[in-house]
């Protein structure tokens, strides 16, 4: 990863957390509309991440990992705080596991993304 693939990876990271994440959340609160429909926001923020990152010379399946590591990562420790769906009784195995898929799966829109940004130049 380059120090400009990097600066990709904190841009999506922050439009991820402060875009979806807080804003989205605040959104869905306050006009009432289930928070998990913007999972779709997210994986197009992860394909993003990978595009660009790869465009900066970096890693799409990296750049895009760190991304939703850091999304599921909040969704675990924070989950449940305003609308954002979490179990109450879901244990810290369960949340780990979604830690994992969340992770993997959006690394590989990232690889997707990546992909797609060497096929257009």
């Amino acid at each position: 990863m380059t120090p400009a693939s990097w600066r990709v990876t904190l841009l999506f990271a922050l439009v991820e957390l402060v875009g979806v994440g807080g804003v989205g959340a605040w959104a869905a609160s306050r006009y009432g509309f289930n928070y998990a429909l913007l999972s779709p926001v997210s994986f197009v923020v992860y394909g993003l991440a990978g595009f660009f990152a790869v465009r900066a010379q970096g890693s799409g399946l990296v750049a895009a990992g760190i991304v939703a590591l850091l999304d599921s990562f909040a969704w675990a420790a924070f989950g449940g705080i305003g609308p954002q769906p979490t179990d109450p009784d879901a244990s810290p195995g369960a949340k780990a596991i979604t830690v994992v898929f969340v992770t993997t799966a959006g690394g590989l829109v990232g690889l997707l993304g990546g992909w797609l940004s060497r096929r257009a130049t």
